[in-house]
C-alpha cells in the first residue's frame, strides 16, 4: 500500500500498517513480493490494487497462506480520483482487513467486501 496511507493508518491506531517502501520491498514483482512478505513479515495482510493478483498468483498465495485484500479497481468511484478512491476504500475497510481470516482473499469496494476463492490449476496426475 502507499506509504502515506500506511502512515495514516498508524495514526488511527493500526500500529503494524506498513508499505512496500517502508519494508524495503519497493520494486519487487508480485511473486517475489509475496515470497518476501511470507518469509520476513508473516503474519501480514497484503493490500493490493491489482484485481487479477489472486488469479495470476493463486499458487503462491495458497502456498504461503497469504492473506490478500484487493481494492476493487472496477467498482464505481463516485467522482473520486484513483488516489482518493484507493484511500477511501482502505480507510473504510481497514478494521475488517485486520481481522480477515488468514489465507483468504477479499475484494473491497466502497459498497461491499466479497470473499474470493482461489482457483488453483488442476494437476494432471495420470
Amino acid at each position: 500500500m502507499n506509504w502515506k496511507v500506511a502512515k495514516e493508518l498508524r495514526y488511527r491506531g493500526m500500529r503494524n500498517a506498513s508499505s512496500n517502501k517502508e519494508l524495503g520491498l519497493l520494486g519487487k514483482k508480485d511473486g517475489a513480493l509475496i515470497k518476501a512478505l511470507a518469509e520476513e513479515h508473516e503474519p501480514c495482510i497484503l493490500v493490493a490494487w491489482d484485481n487479477k493478483m489472486h488469479l495470476s498468483h493463486a499458487q503462491a498465495l495458497d502456498h504461503f497462506k497469504m492473506t490478500l485484500a484487493v481494492v476493487d479497481q472496477r467498482a464505481k468511484r463516485g467522482g473520486l480520483s484513483e488516489e482518493e478512491y484507493y484511500r477511501e476504500v482502505i480507510h473504510r475497510w481497514a478494521h475488517r482487513m485486520v481481522v480477515q481470516v488468514p489465507g483468504t482473499v477479499v475484494k473491497y469496494s466502497p459498497a461491499r467486501a466479497s470473499r474470493i476463492k482461489l482457483r488453483l490449476p488442476v494437476l494432471d496426475v495420470s
